[in-house]
């Protein structure tokens, strides 16, 4: 397999003013096929599905780079062999420590400075999404932190700089003789990284030391970190301190499975031998090893429905004879067919429902559209856009929508004035586009009998306008750049990923695609017929201005608040989609108690 190294350079912005040092160098590898396209752009937005590596090289702080030349690259380039969905890796140039023993340049903590820089580009800059939360996300300073990765890949981890591993017959002692490092070897890193800090910090610093068996460290937490993978060699001098980890993590998150600790020991195998390319069989089999685990983040699709705790899963059958002409005439622009999907279904807390049963008397049910651009996440009971429809319980592209509503109509035998479709940022925009297709084509003159329209539409920060009819000077879309989540580049990716094959102007005139755009070429979009509907949008999203528009539309057709009319909440300084954001309070629980009170 030949791995296309490029030297993609570029500069990762500082994060904080306070970091006076010159921005890091940061490097990007890709693959070649039959896995990915070849030279992808730099900082391209991601693909769909596409899992990003980012790599934090070894050398003890104080040597070797990230530069793709160099020998600490091989393990990412091996990585790019074996896992799917890893089209490419990033890595940056942190700063190494450097210098006299006890005065170097960069000590503690100018490379964590710069990892964060790191991550937060990946995030905030490229947009590879997240999927965790912890420590520091919710901290008493305000400071917006991009939310953890959703897995750690940790080949032969320093995990203790201190001392407390170091004792007669440890694998410090034993296998001196068998490992390329050892005995001094370690004390001028050491001293390096700590700089001014004491080396008592070696010894009880979380950050620095997280292994570390000093009582005076007490408990280390890992509660909420994600998935891991640790890779040790049995011949190294820091397996007793990786071993130690392990247990430590896995007292916290558990063993393997999707959110515990996965962990591989190649026996005879010295200090980070995945970064040796010569240390076969065992790197091989490690790095097969690490894409047997699944992908670096689950991501639950169409293809299937995984299994697990609750999870009330049932295949939805496409609905061929529900097309007219003109979804027809869309669907074959995109040469795309119906398909079987997987519907979910989510119980009130206390309730265990048999799949698909009846209604019972009065009963409403809501159909959930989930957001991400059309292009990320999941309806999976798992997945993060599920915390919506969970919180409704407490207080499921158009076609597809299509067949799930009539299964819900006509399988299941919900009346649709028992339905409320629900819908979140991209899920909204498809909740708007299904309701249409239902509303426009009752009579329609192909003598195809459609389900009525639901009773109720709910839309948690609709993504109404896919064009650039809202990109204005002062617009939501500028103003609020720095407070959301969402923005800039990255909603170019979603945007072409669903257009498709329809021409950009689509985005910008195509009612079922943009029903909020103020594009002149539009004309008048219609409302009429649509059912009550209830709007949430959050103060501080990027989205704002265009949701102002889409409610004002549906007003001038169907008015406000009253029965058959529009309830607008606008939860202020709320980000994009908050209310699947679990930590969004009080704001979330305040919306979640209007929406209940509409109902």
């Amino acid at each position: 397999m030949l791995i296309i190294a490029l030297v993609h350079f570029t500069k990762v912005p500082a994060i904080s003013p306070f970091q006076k040092e010159p921005t890091s160098k940061a490097y990007g590898l890709t693959q070649s096929p039959p896995f990915s396209p070849q030279n992808l752009p730099i900082a391209s937005p991601p693909l769909p599905h596409e899992k990003v590596v980012y790599t934090l090289h070894g050398g003890g702080y104080t040597a070797l780079s990230a530069h793709p030349e160099d020998v600490a690259v091989d393990m990412a380039k091996g990585l790019l062999e074996h896992c799917k969905d890893v089209y490419r890796t990033f890595s940056i140039e942190y700063r190494l420590s450097v210098g006299a023993p006890f005065t170097p340049s960069n000590p503690f903590p100018a490379a964590l400075l710069d990892a964060l820089a790191g991550y937060n580009y990946l995030v905030n800059i490229v947009g590879f999404s997240f999927q965790h939360y912890f420590e520091n996300q919710n901290n008493s300073e305000g400071i917006k932190l991009p939310a953890p990765p959703g897995s750690l890949l940790l080949s032969s981890p320093w995990g203790d700089l201190g001392n407390s591993h170091n004792i007669p017959g440890s694998s410090v002692t034993t296998c001196a003789s068998s490992d390329y490092i050892g005995g001094l070897g370690f004390i001028y890193p050491q001293l390096a990284l700590t700089g001014p800090h004491s080396l008592e910090a070696t010894e009880t610093n979380r950050y620095i030391s997280p292994a570390s068996r000093n009582p005076a460290m007490g408990k280390v937490s890992f509660k909420c970190f994600p998935k891991a993978f640790i890779a040790a060699g049995g011949a190294e001098v820091m397996l007793d301190s990786i071993r130690t980890l392990r247990n430590k993590m896995v007292e916290d998150i558990g063993e393997e499975g999707d959110t515990g600790v996965t962990y591989y020991e190649a026996e005879d195998a010295v200090h980070d031998y995945l970064g040796e390319a010569c240390h076969e069989p065992e790197r091989s089999e490690t790095l097969a090893a690490i894409a047997n685990v699944g992908p670096l983040t689950k991501s639950p699709n169409h293809l299937a429905i995984p299994e697990g705790a609750n999870v009330k899963g049932v295949w939805v059958d496409p609905v061929s004879s529900l097309l007219t002409a003109e979804l027809r005439s869309f669907a074959s622009i995109s040469s795309v067919e119906p398909a079987r999907i997987p519907g979910y279904w989510l119980d009130k807390v206390g309730h265990d429902l048999p799949i698909s049963s009846p209604p019972l008397p009065h009963e409403k049910v809501v159909y959930a559209l989930h957001g991400g651009g059309y292009a990320a996440l999941s309806a999976h009971p798992d997945d993060l856009t599920a915390d919506i429809p969970k919180g409704l319980l407490r207080h499921s592209a158009l076609l597809d929508a299509l067949a799930g509503y009539n299964h819900l109509v006509n399988i299941v035998g919900f009346s649709p004035s028992n339905i409320i479709v629900e819908g979140d940022s991209a899920g909204g925009n498809l909740a708007l586009a299904l309701t249409r297709y239902l509303v426009e084509n009752q009579n329609n003159s192909e003598g195809i009998k459609l389900p009525a329209p639901p009773s109720s539409l709910l839309l948690l920060s609709p993504w109404g306008d896919l064009g650039n009819s809202h990109n204005i000077p002062g617009s939501s879309v500028t103003a609020c750049a720095s407070s959301d989540y969402v923005g800039g580049s990255g909603f170019m990716y979603p945007v072409l990923a669903f257009i498709g094959p329809h021409s950009l102007e689509a985005a910008e005139t195509n009612r079922y695609i943009s029903p909020a755009s103020r594009n002149p070429a539009m004309g008048k979009v219609s409302f009429k017929g649509f059912p009550k509907t209830f709007i949430a949008a959050g103060g501080a999203e990027v989205m704002l201005d265009s949701i102002r528009t889409l409610r004002n539309k549906m007003v001038d057709d169907i008015g406000e608040d009253r029965d058959g009319g529009v309830t607008y909440y606008e939860a202020e300084d709320a980000v994009h989609d908050y209310l699947g954001v679990a930590w969004h309070e009080p704001e979330k629980s305040e919306t979640l108690a209007a929406i209940a009170k509409w109902v």
